[in-house]
């Protein structure tokens, strides 16, 4: 059962035919030169991290440790929380799917455009229902205001993204406070999707994770370094709740949802951002390109939403998409609007030779 309940801006929606924001990446049925439908690192990815993934064919004939001991240590000392506060697990995705089942909601809350990865782990419960909230993406994803209307009586878990997806905008530190007071306040459980975070400009300064999860029991922070380092064939995701969270999601994810060579591939990952400047070298890097893009697509007569990470939401004809893929590019396609014949799109950011190939063939295109 689904139940929509907060529409800010119905002018804009009549008409509109959702489509969904779907997985990315899949170059299995379509013929594609250029990727920009998987948002990624583009900055290179260490050697350290790579180095770690041959080293595990030496561990390829045992199992992986399944405490995740060393993992779980390094996790928690670059948070400065206990090891029993985390739990690492194949990808962000299993992880969602855990934290779910975990909480086992009667009533769940999500705002779109969005991932549908949150419908998919909300539709594996049959008896969980489902509030939509439908924003006007006038803003950094959402108004505070409206979406705490939408979370009726009888909500018991709300699923937020920092940077919101697929508006790419950070939310301000202030209304994330407020929706986890207001959701503590109400009984509500929070699962809060940071996969972009460290790939977002609140990356240059780390939150204190600590401090969240003392405050807020009913909070599951995920993160991801299948993002971060560029590795999307390796799951490599995270969580960050309290002792009590962690040990029932222990219950409800895979023994082993770890690989081995994801083990040693996060572990030099972490050594990698508490030993280098990665976080500041990649946002660096991101900006730049970002600004290039922005600046190119509203050349091309686009109307472009400001973000603060690695992807960029905007809005075109709905016949970019199919035109594009015909020159062998695939970007993200979210949804449509019938009456003005538009479509919204989310690209990755990309290194320049990539970038300048995706506008060059958007100028052709249009």
């Amino acid at each position: 059962m689904e139940k929509v309940t907060a529409y800010p801006d119905q002018k804009i929606r009549f008409g509109r035919q959702v489509i969904g924001m779907e997985h990315g990446g899949d170059i299995y049925r379509n013929k594609v030169k250029l990727d920009f439908s998987v948002s990624l690192n583009p900055h290179p990815v260490p050697d350290k991290v790579m180095n770690a993934y041959h080293d595990a064919g030496d561990l390829l004939s045992h199992y992986p440790d399944l405490k995740q001991e060393r993992l779980r240590e390094k996790l928690a000392f670059y948070h400065s929380i206990s090891t029993a506060c985390v739990l690492a697990g194949n990808g962000a995705s299993s992880i969602l799917m855990g934290a779910v089942r975990c909480i086992d909601p009667d009533m769940a809350c999500i705002t779109e455009p969005g991932f549908s990865g949150y419908r998919h782990v909300t539709g594996a419960l049959t008896k969980c229902s489902l509030t939509v909230y439908r924003d006007s993406l006038s803003g950094i994803g959402f108004s505070l205001d409206d979406l705490k209307k939408a979370l009726t009586g009888g909500t018991d878990l709300l699923i937020l993204q920092d940077p919101v997806n697929p508006s790419g905008r950070n939310i301000p530190n202030e209304d994330m406070e407020k929706c986890l007071e207001f959701a503590d306040r109400n009984g509500m459980y929070v699962i809060l999707d940071q996969s972009f975070y460290l790939l977002s400009e609140k990356g240059r300064n780390e939150a204190d994770i600590a401090q969240l999860i003392n405050k807020y029991n009913r909070l599951f922070i995920v993160r991801s370094f299948t993002k971060l380092f560029s590795v999307p064939g390796i799951r490599m995701g995270y969580v960050i709740s309290s002792e009590k969270n962690i040990k029932i999601l222990e219950r409800n994810l895979p023994e082993w949802d770890l690989s081995i060579p994801a083990d040693l591939m996060m572990q030099a990952g972490i050594d990698e951002l508490t030993e280098t400047d990665f976080v500041n070298e990649s946002l660096d890097m991101i900006k730049k390109e970002r600004e290039y893009l922005e600046k190119s697509l509203k050349t091309a007569g686009l109307f472009v939403y400001p973000s603060d990470t690695v992807f960029i939401m905007f809005k075109g004809p709905r016949s970019l998409y199919d035109r594009l893929l015909e020159k062998g590019i695939l970007i993200r396609r979210l949804e449509s609007d019938d009456r003005e014949n538009t479509s919204l799109y989310r690209i990755a950011v990309r290194d320049l030779e990539a970038n300048t190939q995706l506008t060059e063939a958007i100028m052709n295109v249009l």
